[in-house]
Protein backbone atom coordinates (compact mmCIF):
# COMPACT_ATOMS: atom_id res chain seq x y z
CA UNK A 1 0.00 0.00 0.00
CA UNK A 2 1.22 3.50 -0.79
CA UNK A 3 2.66 5.19 2.32
CA UNK A 4 0.34 8.21 2.28
CA UNK A 5 -2.74 6.04 1.77
CA UNK A 6 -1.64 3.93 4.73
CA UNK A 7 -1.30 7.07 6.86
CA UNK A 8 -4.88 8.05 6.03
CA UNK A 9 -6.14 4.53 6.74
CA UNK A 10 -4.52 4.65 10.17
CA UNK A 11 -5.89 8.16 10.75
CA UNK A 12 -9.39 7.01 9.80
CA UNK A 13 -9.26 4.22 12.38
CA UNK A 14 -7.97 6.46 15.14
CA UNK A 15 -10.31 9.38 14.42
CA UNK A 16 -13.26 7.10 15.09
CA UNK A 17 -12.66 8.18 18.70
CA UNK A 18 -14.31 11.49 19.57
CA UNK A 19 -11.21 13.20 20.96
CA UNK A 20 -8.98 12.24 17.99
CA UNK A 21 -8.97 14.37 14.83
CA UNK A 22 -6.99 15.22 11.72
CA UNK A 23 -4.88 18.35 11.65
CA UNK A 24 -1.55 19.72 10.46
CA UNK A 25 2.01 19.63 11.75
CA UNK A 26 4.59 21.66 9.84
CA UNK A 27 2.21 21.80 6.83
CA UNK A 28 1.92 17.99 6.82
CA UNK A 29 -1.18 15.91 7.58
CA UNK A 30 -1.32 14.97 11.24
CA UNK A 31 -3.38 13.09 13.81
CA UNK A 32 -4.23 14.89 17.05
CA UNK A 33 -5.74 14.00 20.40
CA UNK A 34 -7.39 16.81 22.36
CA UNK A 35 -5.64 19.30 20.07
CA UNK A 36 -2.13 17.83 20.50
CA UNK A 37 -0.39 16.21 17.51
CA UNK A 38 0.94 12.72 18.19
CA UNK A 39 1.69 11.48 14.65
CA UNK A 40 2.11 12.99 11.20
CA UNK A 41 3.11 12.06 7.67
CA UNK A 42 5.95 13.69 5.74
CA UNK A 43 7.87 12.53 2.64
CA UNK A 44 6.88 8.85 2.84
CA UNK A 45 7.62 8.59 6.54
CA UNK A 46 5.51 8.77 9.67
CA UNK A 47 6.71 10.70 12.66
CA UNK A 48 5.51 9.71 16.13
CA UNK A 49 5.61 11.49 19.48
CA UNK A 50 6.96 8.81 21.80
CA UNK A 51 8.67 10.97 24.45
CA UNK A 52 10.82 8.86 26.81
CA UNK A 53 10.33 5.72 24.72
CA UNK A 54 11.77 7.25 21.55
CA UNK A 55 15.32 5.92 22.02
CA UNK A 56 13.97 2.39 22.54
CA UNK A 57 12.03 2.53 19.27
CA UNK A 58 14.93 4.20 17.43
CA UNK A 59 17.08 1.15 18.21
CA UNK A 60 14.33 -1.16 16.95
CA UNK A 61 13.95 0.55 13.56
CA UNK A 62 17.25 0.99 11.67
CA UNK A 63 17.17 4.13 9.56
CA UNK A 64 14.73 5.89 11.86
CA UNK A 65 15.87 9.13 13.40
CA UNK A 66 14.84 11.91 15.73
CA UNK A 67 12.79 14.65 14.11
CA UNK A 68 15.11 17.46 13.06
CA UNK A 69 13.12 20.04 11.09
CA UNK A 70 15.31 23.04 11.88
CA UNK A 71 18.84 23.58 10.56
CA UNK A 72 20.04 25.59 13.54
CA UNK A 73 18.33 23.68 16.38
CA UNK A 74 18.90 20.34 18.02
CA UNK A 75 16.73 17.36 17.02
CA UNK A 76 13.42 16.90 18.79
CA UNK A 77 14.27 13.72 20.69
CA UNK A 78 10.68 13.06 21.77
CA UNK A 79 9.70 12.52 18.13
CA UNK A 80 10.78 9.60 15.94
CA UNK A 81 10.78 9.61 12.14
CA UNK A 82 10.08 6.02 11.00
CA UNK A 83 10.68 5.22 7.29
CA UNK A 84 8.16 3.42 5.12
CA UNK A 85 10.30 0.26 5.25
CA UNK A 86 8.61 -0.25 8.63
CA UNK A 87 5.13 0.77 7.55
CA UNK A 88 3.75 -2.54 8.83
CA UNK A 89 4.40 -1.16 12.33
CA UNK A 90 3.06 2.34 11.77
CA UNK A 91 -0.38 1.59 13.15
CA UNK A 92 0.95 0.13 16.40
CA UNK A 93 3.38 3.05 16.73
CA UNK A 94 0.51 5.49 16.18
CA UNK A 95 -1.51 3.77 18.91
CA UNK A 96 1.50 3.97 21.26
CA UNK A 97 2.02 7.65 20.42
CA UNK A 98 -1.68 8.26 21.11
CA UNK A 99 -1.36 6.63 24.54
CA UNK A 100 1.78 8.63 25.36
CA UNK A 101 0.15 11.91 24.33
CA UNK A 102 -3.14 11.20 26.12
CA UNK A 103 -1.20 10.58 29.33
CA UNK A 104 0.31 14.06 29.04
CA UNK A 105 -2.75 16.08 27.97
Amino acid sequence: MEAEALFYRIAEKLTARDEVSLGKMMRSPAIKVKGKVFAFFHQNTMIFKLDRQTALYKARYPGSDYLSPFKNKLPMKGWLNVPSAFSDDWESLAVEALKVTEANV
